[in-house]
């Protein structure tokens, strides 16, 4: 007899009736049994927002063939950086106690801001490569300028994340000069608005 360390549902069979089984031969599996509650959920996360991921964190999971959204908790991760891939391996536990969900379902995960932390999307020109790494220009309420080291996320081509360093509320410089240096006094262009083309004339 053999006994399975937890409840579950035994999914591939590879041994019949009257199949000899030869003992300690490791490269033949019998069975294999799924654990369908809780499902245990694998995903990666980049390695810039691996620190706002914490044990016992809520997060959205998708099955969009099921039109349903449901909850998952972070139980685990691997605490430690892939170097291929330069992401974090995240277990999530989530409870399925009427088997709704079946065990190799395909899912996707959604991590809101609020679970991420703060992030800002800000176009590549206002980048700054100096030698201490990137920065941005910010513009201080006494139109002073403040360089803000930044940590960067994902980058979209003409847009970039920027998950720490700075807010929403921030001013931020477009196509600074390479001279730019904290403390310098700068002004603020009004925003102009953009005019609608002129209508073609009627024949």
């Amino acid at each position: 007899m053999i006994a399975a360390r937890f409840p579950g549902i035994i999914t591939p069979r590879n041994t019949n009736v009257g199949d000899l089984i030869v003992a300690n031969n490791t490269s033949m599996e019998m069975f294999h049994i799924q654990q369908t509650n809780p499902l245990r959920i694998y995903f990666r996360v980049p390695q810039a927002n691996a620190p706002d991921i914490r044990v016992g964190q809520s997060i959205d999971v998708v099955f969009s063939d099921l039109a349903k959204t449901l909850q998952a908790k972070v139980a685990t991760t691997s605490e430690s950086i892939t170097p291929n891939s330069r992401t974090l391996l995240v277990e999530l536990h989530m409870d399925n106690p009427n088997n709704e969900i079946q065990p190799g379902s395909y899912a996707q995960v959604r991590l809101t801001s609020g679970s991420l932390g703060q992030i800002v999307t800000l176009p590549n020109n206002t980048l700054l490569f100096r030698t201490q790494g990137l920065q941005v220009g910010v513009v201080k309420p006494d139109n002073t300028v403040e360089l803000r080291d930044i940590k960067v996320g994902r980058d979209f081509g003409t847009t970039i994340q920027i998950v720490q360093g700075v807010t929403p509320s921030d001013k931020v410089i477009v196509n600074p000069s390479d001279s730019l240096t904290t403390g310098k006094t700068v002004r603020v262009a009004a925003a102009t608005a953009v005019s609608p083309s002129p209508a073609m004339a009627k024949k």
